[in-house]
């Protein structure tokens, strides 16, 4: 179970009887756990189970360096409401001239971007902010190389993996306490989190990166990195999981 859908309309989808039947239930974060046991009975919580979603380690070499100037900031996800892109466009509004070299770059598509078009016109925010569309694999991990932080400021998720991924590529996450992303984003160590819909916070945070001397934002990714790849291990994953069927097909 990922979320947040599933989360919003258990009913609908029968979540309770089907766990209540199971030999037991996956959750890819312990937030994702959390709203799981809600549907049993607290004497079958043992058996929802946390197996985190997986990043390929050998996808991910050294790090590229970051990039001069900036700060570039990249966004990746589908353009809807639940990832709350629009509070971006206050959030520059809200830098100004602060920060001449800020680059926003928007990727991704979806039913919000109409409405997103219309608000970065609006805002006269046209040279400052990018709307690349839908990218592949390769497209976004070279948007992830080229800026200085990912930043997702969500208002709903289960565990992104785009925060894993942008980790994993030794960048920053600026990113809300949402779900399960707390549980991979450490405040000031990988990133930093804030409110969700707080495009004052937001600003905060932008500010932060680009006021850390260089040397400071590559040991952050560093951290970052050195995080999701013990944590979010694909091999050491599946390996998690395929543990849970063989207990369960022996009954043990």
């Amino acid at each position: 179970m990922h979320g947040p859908e599933e989360f919003d309309a258990p009913a609908a989808l029968s979540l309770g009887p089907k766990m209540a039947e199971a030999a037991f239930t996956v959750a890819i974060s312990h937030y994702g756990r959390s709203q799981l046991c809600r549907l049993l009975p607290h004497e079958r919580w043992q058996s929802v189970k946390v197996v985190h979603c997986g990043i390929d380690p050998e996808a991910f070499p050294e790090p590229a360096p970051m990039p001069d100037g900036g700060p570039r900031l990249v966004t990746v996800g589908r353009l809807s409401e639940q990832k709350g892109q629009m509070v971006l466009m206050p959030m520059l509004e809200r830098l100004g001239d602060d920060l001449p070299g800020l680059d926003l770059r928007i990727v991704g598509d979806g039913e919000m971007r109409g409405t997103i078009e219309a608000d970065i016109a609006a805002r006269g925010l046209g040279a400052r902010v990018t709307l690349t569309g839908w990218l592949d694999e390769a497209g976004v991990r070279a948007e992830l190389a080229s800026c200085h932080a990912l930043i997702l400021p969500s208002f709903a998720e289960g565990l992104p993996m785009v925060v894993m991924e942008a980790m994993a590529a030794g960048r920053p996450v600026i990113s809300t306490w949402v779900a399960g992303i707390p549980e991979l984003v450490r405040d000031g160590v990988t990133g930093w989190l804030v409110p969700p819909a707080d495009a004052d916070a937001l600003a905060g945070a932008v500010r932060a990166l680009a006021a850390m001397p260089p040397a400071d934002r590559a040991r952050m990714g560093q951290a970052g990195r050195a995080r999701v790849l013990e944590r979010h291990d694909m091999y050491r994953e599946a390996e998690r999981l395929a543990g849970h069927f063989r207990r369960a097909i022996s009954g043990g």
